[in-house]
């Protein structure tokens, strides 16, 4: 078993990598370090260790071309990856090789992360099996859950894809696991935070006009792939819209307000939505990118002046559109009083399309990605919005589709009794109108894509 670490300018950190990887409750077997053309005291740093360790020093070509550069130097059959100021946690590479060699049919795995700040102090711990409960195609698309310090993969996957793409300044780390899902590299989470990562201004990137090229290009590349599956080509519009909300999510954490404006004016040419939906939307999302990366949440004022901006709406309409997000921001749905507080004008303004609009709206909390939620509560809070006359009559088995996402949602976090509960509202729904037609999405689209679609 092989750790590469690649490190540029690192010297004031790489002393506590290095001690990191000597204190494991299982010691790697190998350690190579790549020297990308660093201009401080890296070498004198590393000096004492280089008994045990492979060092090469090589001008600059980048973290994906000192990786690559690492890897030709290694000899282990599972690599493990560590940047110079990140560090593991005494089990971590014992975590991960046991669940590598327990199960031959994996190719990767990955666990969770500390953050911490510059000088070290815990900021969060990151587990994204919460959110994202499976490593497949759809989940590294969608989610992108990658931080190479916390994977492990076997040497014969790296190699059958050629290894990390030096053409990418960012993002290869992406790419790499787009591309090994693709090849058919089954990976799976270790539910441990074993591995430390420091997060400050050199390893965060400012440049989004940069990452938004990498991610277009990566995009563009895979979704062209003839072996790519239809299923997965199907939701391109999805995944180009969740880069671009993303990418805005990530400028705005940089301050960038009108960068982030133009990602999200970007993202909403991408579709058709209402100025409240795509809003409503906006905040699930910038949420949910948030509890992934283990960042605090944006402030409500800089997140709503964007947003607001990005739409190009007037006073009077926003005040229209604030009203459901800070109705939604206190959790709506978990309501048990009066349903229609809250509920954008739009969706009570169009009674003929309002049962489905409302479905979508809702349907972001009823997957894993999101806070569990009571079958019960969907039945009570869909019942109010009937029996106000906001759900017409012709439309109330749209809500087996509501039944049916809590159902799955249930599973995954493993709660048996509100998964039988939402099988059963789901059973009842198919005699209600429209009900039936839910099941038929439901058995088109596959349980497996419902899951991680939006």
């Amino acid at each position: 078993m092989t750790v590469l670490m690649p490190t540029h300018n690192a010297s004031r950190f790489i002393r506590e990598a290095l001690e990191s990887l000597f204190a494991q409750s299982r010691p790697p077997d190998e350690i190579v370090v790549v020297d990308d053309g660093s201009t401080d005291d890296t070498f004198d740093r590393i000096s004492p260790y280089l008994p045990r360790i492979i060092y090469h020093r090589e001008q600059r070509r980048g973290v994906a071309g000192a990786r690559n550069a690492a890897m030709a130097l290694s000899s282990g059959d599972l690599i493990a990856f560590l940047d110079a100021d990140d560090w593991y946690l005494p089990d971590h590479l014992s975590h991960l090789t046991q669940r590598l060699v327990g199960h031959a049919e994996l190719g990767l795995v990955v666990c969770g992360w500390r953050r911490v700040d510059q000088e070290g102090k815990a900021l969060a711990d990151v587990e994204p099996w919460h959110w994202v409960p499976r490593l497949d195609m759809n989940a590294w698309l969608l989610w992108k859950p990658v931080f190479p310090g916390a994977m492990m993969v076997r040497r014969e996957w790296l190699q059958s894809i050629g290894g990390f793409d030096e053409s990418l300044d960012i993002s290869s780390d992406v790419d790499l696991m787009l591309r090994l899902a693709l090849a058919g590299c089954q990976a799976d989470w270790v539910r441990e935070v074993s591995v430390c990562y420091r997060q400050h201004a050199a390893n965060w990137s400012r440049d989004t006009a940069k990452m938004a090229r990498s991610l277009d290009m990566i995009h563009t590349r895979l979704f062209q792939h003839p072996n790519l599956p239809a299923k997965t080509r199907e939701i391109e519009p999805s995944v180009r819209r969740s880069a671009a909300v993303w990418l805005a999510w990530h400028a705005l954490q940089s301050g960038l307000a009108k960068v982030a404006i133009a990602q999200l004016r970007r993202a909403s040419a991408m579709g058709n939505e209402p100025t409240d939906t795509l809003a409503l939307g906006w905040q699930s999302d910038f949420a949910r990118f948030s509890r992934l990366a283990g960042v605090p949440p944006l402030p409500r004022a800089t997140t709503d002046a964007v947003y607001r901006r990005a739409l190009g709406v007037d006073e009077h309409m926003w005040a229209e559109i604030e009203a459901p997000m800070t109705a939604s921001a206190s959790g709506w749905l978990r309501i048990g009083g009066n349903a229609i507080a809250g509920l954008p004008r739009s969706i009570l303004a169009d009674k003929d399309h309002a049962a489905r609009r409302l479905v979508n709206l809702v349907r972001p909390e009823l997957t894993p990605t999101a806070q569990p939620v009571s079958p019960r509560t969907v039945h009570r809070w869909w019942g109010h919005l009937t029996r106000a006359g906001v759900v017409p009559a012709a439309s109330r088995g749209e809500v087996t589709t509501l039944h049916l996402h809590a159902f799955m949602q249930a599973l995954q976090h493993r709660r048996w009794g509100d998964a039988l509960h939402a099988l059963v509202f789901a059973a009842l729904g198919v005699w209600l109108p429209r009900g039936g037609w839910a099941w038929v999405r439901f058995g088109r689209a596959g349980a497996r894509r419902l899951i991680l679609r939006q």
